[in-house]
Formats: structure tokens, sequence, C-alpha cells
């Protein structure tokens, strides 16, 4: 998994200068993230971020990871100067966080992934 994110952070990093990937664990691990944006002044520059959960149902690793009250992503870039938000939907009348779930597309690629999985399973 960490071959895939670090390409998905060149990938973004190339296209998007102010995009970052990082992962709960592994690498790019987020202590290096913030380290370089404390080094860049990176806050003082945009001043907010935005956290997309790249997980298909983001649960308690968006609700307690990335934007809990302690030890998360949310307060440790809130402590470097950000304002922090992450997408949110209600479902069942709840507020949850954004998974990929929620993205039409996503799951729309899913589904046509799944669909030729099943179609090739035929001749194995």
């Amino acid at each position: 998994a960490n071959t895939i994110y670090l390409g998905l952070d060149t990938m973004v990093k190339d296209l998007y200068p102010n995009v970052r990937a990082a992962a709960i664990e592994g690498v790019p691990d987020i202590d290096a993230i913030f380290a370089n944006f404390k080094r860049n002044g990176t806050a003082a520059r945009y001043g907010r971020i935005k956290i997309i959960p790249v997980i298909y149902f983001a649960g308690l690793h968006a609700e307690q990871d990335l934007m809990g009250d302690e030890k998360s992503w949310r307060t440790n870039l809130e402590s470097i100067g950000f304002q922090v938000e992450c997408a949110t939907i209600t479902a069942s009348g709840k507020s949850r966080f954004k998974g990929l779930a929620y993205y039409p597309e996503v799951t729309q690629g899913f589904l046509q992934r799944l669909d030729r999985a099943l179609t090739l399973s035929d001749y194995y």
C-alpha cells in the first residue's frame, strides 16, 4: 500500500501544487507533511485545508484519526495555523464524513470493475 500512497502523492503534487496525499499508517506519513508545512509556511499562504478521506466509508478513521479532538490531523493542522474542514453528508438523519462511497463517479467505477471481474470469472 505504501507504494500506491507514494505514487498518489507524487501524482497529486505534480497536478496540483497545493495538494498532498498522506496515509494514516505508512508513508507518506503525516508527520513529514506537517514538518514540510511548517518549514514552508504553507498555513500562512493558504490559510485553510480540506481533508478528503480516500476511503470508501469514512467512519472511525475519519472521526478519530482525521477530525477527532485529540492527536488528530485536524488538531495538529490547527496548531500550525490552518482552518480545517472535511466534507460531510447526511445519511439516515446523521451527519457523516464523506467517503468515496458518496461520490457517484467512484461508485460507478467500482461497479464497472466488479462487473468486469464477475464476467471474467466465468472463464476461470
